[in-house]
């Protein structure tokens, strides 16, 4: 059994370590820093591709990424091959270009409602990904941000208002699951009004009633 003063010299061991490994990714820990505030601090660690690369390395199916973590950078986790899932916490507010390309076993993204921004092509080229979650919290989306031929449960959040979303790259959604996605839709009524892009393939499979669901709100379907 270790002493009490082996304890203490390993604790201030593995205090140092963690200070360290901070220090070692951009973030200075001022002399004096209560260690209570270690945690906080690595939040504030800058993660570029290789850096968070390195954390996922040890996982060859399924990642949590590190609460503090405010934006997936550009091709984060591209050719993942063993991927299947990706939990994404809610310090997330953009998801960048290409950071979901090339994933071929990722079947389903919950989008956390802190996400702001899903870039261009962040969730591309994924053969066997189905079911994705949408927040009403995103602002804007990229070109092509989904860009998935293989999509067919996409939930969206009641109340959503953002620019730009394109879910014409799958054509398995069924009418239903359409009309739930105008369901969702913010209401523009005296608003500029709004476009939703699902493609003329998706457009097809709704009733003229149920097309006038989205046009009643402002929201044109393209």
């Amino acid at each position: 059994m270790a002493t009490l003063s082996q304890n203490v010299t390993q604790a201030i061991s593995d205090l140092n370590s963690i200070k360290n490994a901070i220090e070692n990714k951009g973030v200075v820990v001022p002399s004096g820093t209560p260690t209570s505030q270690y945690a906080g601090m690595i939040g504030n660690i800058s993660q570029s591709d290789t850096q968070l690369r390195e954390l996922i390395q040890g996982s060859a199916a399924s990642f949590e990424i590190p609460h503090g973590v405010t934006i997936l950078k550009k091709y984060i986790f591209y050719g993942m091959q063993n991927l299947t899932s990706v939990t994404i916490p809610n310090s997330v507010t953009i998801i960048d270009e290409n950071a979901f390309n090339n994933c071929p076993h990722l079947e389903s993204l919950t989008i956390p409602n802190s996400v702001l921004y899903l870039n261009s092509y962040a969730i591309t080229n994924c053969s066997r990904f189905r079911t994705l979650y949408i927040p009403n919290s995103i602002i804007s989306f990229g070109y092509m941000a989904i860009n998935v031929s293989s999509l067919e449960n996409v939930t969206i959040e009641n109340g959503f208002n953002g620019f730009n979303l394109n879910l014409s790259s799958s054509t398995r959604y069924s009418a239903d699951t359409i009309v739930g996605w105008q369901n969702a839709l913010a209401d523009r009524t005296g608003d500029t009004a709004q476009t939703l892009i699902i493609g003329t393939t998706n457009i097809n499979k709704l009733t003229a009633e149920q097309i006038a669901i989205a046009t009643n709100k402002n929201w044109n379907l393209a």
